[in-house]
């Protein structure tokens, strides 16, 4: 769906994977499909459903031999029960995996307090409460973000699968991040794939939580049976 996340996304997997030589590295099918329709298109402004190519994609690669698969879209995992019923193999849920990665960081202190996470995040992702309902339900408040926020982090994530100047989205990056620690956040989370690729490399205030290594991370312990 997005083919740099995508890129990303295998990157991380090689990165993650405990390798000295090629034969130890996972064997994966990339299945990358950019005509699958805009998911927030779709649950924001009455576009086409993804979901039937969503289907077709997963049963495509289950029939190709996948025995697990993971779905490097956060906004996408909106349709995830419709499309784990629809193939026979185990699908990572990003949402699930990514918030379990939060209450694990911050653990120590949920019994005494509810600490405050912000979401960047598609308008999709955000409107459908993909993100909060899942840490609210582990005990964790959420930031409320503002309309102008939101579409500023729309435009990050526009401005990465454009191709555009790097280094500019980079900088609405820290300026997103910024505006939610003022408002209390304690921790971010990147709740759409592209996000990560305009963090660049300087320091954040506050953990910052990215879902597309925590997917990868996810994908490497089951597809080796840890955990």
């Amino acid at each position: 769906m997005g083919p740099e996340a995508t890129a990303a996304f295998y990157e991380h997997l090689i990165e993650l994977t405990p390798a000295r030589r090629d034969q130890d590295h996972l064997t994966v099918i990339i299945y990358s499909e950019p005509g699958i329709p805009d998911r927030t298109e779709y649950l924001v402004a009455d576009g086409p459903s993804p979901l039937p190519e969503l289907v077709r994609v997963a049963r495509t690669v289950e029939k190709a031999g996948a025995e697990l698969i993971a779905i490097p879209c956060n906004t996408a995992h909106y349709f995830w029960e419709a499309i784990s019923q629809a193939v026979e193999i185990p699908v990572l849920n990003i949402i699930d995996e990514t918030v379990s990665s939060v209450e694990e960081a911050f653990e120590s202190g949920l019994d005494a307090r509810r600490p405050r996470i912000g979401v960047m995040s598609t308008m999709g992702t955000a409107r459908m409460g993909l993100y909060e309902n899942a840490l609210r339900a582990k005990g964790l408040d959420v930031v409320p973000v503002s309309e102008s926020f939101q579409q500023g982090v729309m435009r990050i994530i526009t401005e990465v699968k454009a191709g555009n100047d790097r280094a500019q989205s980079e900088t609405f990056f820290r300026s997103a991040v910024t505006a939610m620690t003022e408002q209390g956040a304690e921790g971010v989370i990147l709740g759409c794939t592209e996000l990560g690729l305009a963090r660049g490399k300087g320091e954040c205030p506050v953990p910052i939580f990215d879902s597309l290594k925590i997917l990868a991370e996810a994908t490497v312990k089951a597809a080796l049976g840890v955990g």
